[in-house]
C-alpha cells in the first residue's frame, strides 16, 4: 500500500510538472529600438527603428513609443522600410508618446486574419531635437501591456505573449551646430 502511494504521488507531481510548464506561454513578441544617431544636437532630425527581433506570429499588435518631449517632437513616421506588409499605423500622438498598431481592430473580429510571423524594421519613427535641449542621455522606449499582441486562430484568439520592451539612449550636446556653406 505504501508503495501504491509514494508512485501515485510521484505521478501527481510529475502531472502538476507538466501542467506547470504548459501553462507557460510559447507565444513570443520581443521589441528592439535603434537610432539613425547617438549623438544629436539642437533642430537636427533623427530616425528611430522599431524592430521586431523575435516573432512567433501575429496578426494584430500595438506598442507605445515614449520619448522626452522637452528634448524630442514627433514629426511622422514611415512604413517604407517595414517588413510586415499589413496595416502599421503610428497614431495618437502626444505630449512624449506615439501608439503605433499592427493592423486594425477589425482583425480581432475576423474569423482566421493572417499571421504574420516576421522579424526586421516594423516602423521608422522621425524627430526633430528641440531648440535648446537638456545635454545628456534621452531615452526612447516601447513598451505595451497585456493584450497588446493577437493571434486568432480558428476563430479563437490567443492573448498569451509574453512580450519583451526595449529602449535606447541617445546623447544630446548642448547648443545646436550651424555650419555656413564654404567654411570649415
Amino acid at each position: 500500500m505504501k508503495r501504491i502511494l509514494c508512485i501515485l504521488f510521484a505521478l501527481c507531481s510529475v502531472i502538476t510538472l507538466s501542467l506547470s510548464v504548459s501553462a507557460e506561454s510559447t507565444n513570443k513578441l520581443t521589441y528592439a529600438v535603434e537610432a539613425s544617431a547617438s549623438t544629436v544636437s539642437a533642430n537636427t532630425e533623427i530616425t528611430v527603428l522599431v524592430k521586431v527581433t523575435e516573432n512567433t506570429g501575429i496578426c494584430w499588435a500595438k506598442a507605445v513609443v515614449s520619448y522626452d518631449s522637452s528634448v524630442l517632437t514627433y514629426i511622422d513616421s514611415s512604413t517604407e522600410q517595414s517588413v510586415f506588409k499589413a496595416s502599421i499605423t503610428a497614431n495618437n500622438p502626444k505630449d512624449g508618446e506615439v501608439v503605433v498598431t499592427l493592423g486594425g481592430i477589425s482583425v480581432l473580429f475576423a474569423p482566421n486574419p493572417p499571421i504574420h510571423t516576421n522579424t526586421g524594421v516594423f516602423i521608422a519613427l522621425n524627430f526633430r531635437v528641440n531648440d535648446n535641449p537638456k545635454p545628456g542621455d534621452t531615452v526612447i522606449k516601447v513598451s505595451t501591456v497585456e493584450f497588446d499582441a493577437v493571434k486568432i486562430v480558428n476563430s479563437v484568439p490567443d492573448y498569451d505573449y509574453k512580450i519583451t520592451n526595449a529602449s535606447t539612449k541617445i546623447k544630446v550636446n548642448s547648443g545646436s551646430h550651424k555650419c555656413t556653406p564654404g567654411t570649415a
